[in-house]
């Protein structure tokens, strides 16, 4: 909103605009409304956020994916032990759903906005299934709990070497090892927006370049073929 206020500079065409929410309204409702509802006001608000910026001039413009949140530590213990199983498919049903409504919103606002702006959905949760399911080969010892305990305010420890074995720093936000991972996935988006072959070495980043679900504009085949371009090619 501050980048569509009046008197804000005018984007220019080379300028990249990154929206990312939702992730907060969920578990915000989480457990005291129905997260279908949630889920259409996730996409209504997306959507018009990305409507506005490109209103303002915006060209490119990346929208993130809501991951799966439940696997932060925060919701280790929110319901037992025997009730995890359920809730977790419940709420990755759920994910994926509002995924879905979220990418067909995203392709049918970008065939109205015009052949000049580029909306790309970034499936990010795929780069976090990636790292829970190849934590030791990323370097990470430690995928469900968090280094520091913002109840007890102890840290597990001030090497930042042991720091970034773990996958979650706190109960929700991403060690610094996790958050490089997910900066090379997105330089190796914004290689695609160049047209280049993707240029970060890396399981992680190589397997969220995801030919079906990356980008919201179909039709425009010649430039997603070079956006989507495996490494080397």
């Amino acid at each position: 909103d501050e980048v569509v206020a009046a008197g804000s500079p005018k984007p220019t065409a080379s300028d990249l605009f990154i929206v990312e929410a939702g992730a907060n309204d969920f578990i915000r409702d989480l457990g005291t409304r129905d997260l279908r509802e949630t889920s259409k006001e996730v996409v209504t608000n997306v959507t018009g956020a990305v409507r506005r910026l490109a209103g303002t001039g915006a060209k490119r413009i990346l929208v993130e994916e809501v991951p799966d949140y439940i696997h932060a530590p925060l919701f280790n213990d929110i319901v037992p032990a025997k009730d995890r199983p359920a809730l977790e498919k419940q709420l990755a049903d759920l994910g994926d759903a509002h995924r879905a409504a979220q990418v067909a919103a995203l392709a049918k606002l970008n065939g109205e906005l015009g052949a000049d702006v580029d909306v790309v959905n970034v499936p990010i949760n795929k780069l976090f299934n990636h790292i829970l399911a190849n934590g030791p080969a990323l370097g990470f010892k430690v995928l469900s709990q968090a280094c520091y305990d913002d109840e007890t305010g102890k840290l597990c420890s001030t090497d930042a070497t042991v720091q970034n074995g773990y996958l979650f720093f706190d109960r929700l936000h991403l060690s610094n090892r996790g958050q490089q991972l997910q900066a090379q996935y997105y330089g190796a988006l914004l290689d695609q927006l160049d047209g280049r072959a993707n240029l970060v070495v890396g399981a992680a980043a190589r397997d969220g370049l995801n030919r079906a679900g990356e980008l919201a504009s179909a039709e425009r085949t010649e430039r997603l073929n070079l956006w989507l371009a495996p490494d080397g090619a």
